[in-house]
């Protein structure tokens, strides 16, 4: 893993108060090593989405599941939402910024 990737993962673990779904430790989850990760940060170098799909997934195939990161004013993590509220591998990666993010 990457620097990043135990970053996000220690925020993920530190906000666990905030419910399983919604600061999910994606580990727990995916097979890191059958996965590729996409994220997409704004001009703070903060990471606003975040996805995951099998290796070889193309960008525009419905396969991603896609969370959007939120940070309070102060530029640290506030908590995970999914796109369309569901935590599926069903959402198009190119498309993270038109979904509707919910718990």
């Amino acid at each position: 893993m990457t620097e990043e990737d135990y970053r996000l993962e220690n925020e993920n673990n530190k906000f666990s108060k905030f419910g399983t779904h919604t600061a999910i430790n994606v580990n727990s989850i995916l097979d890191i090593s059958r996965m590729e990760e996409r994220v997409e940060s704004n001009a703070n170098g903060l990471v606003i989405y975040q996805g995951w799909a099998a290796i070889g997934s193309s960008e525009t195939e419905a396969v991603w599941l896609i969370s959007k990161l939120n940070y309070d004013a102060n530029g640290f993590f506030a908590g995970r939402v999914w796109a369309d509220g569901e935590d599926t591998f069903d959402k198009v990666w190119d498309s993270a910024d038109t979904y509707t993010y919910d718990y």
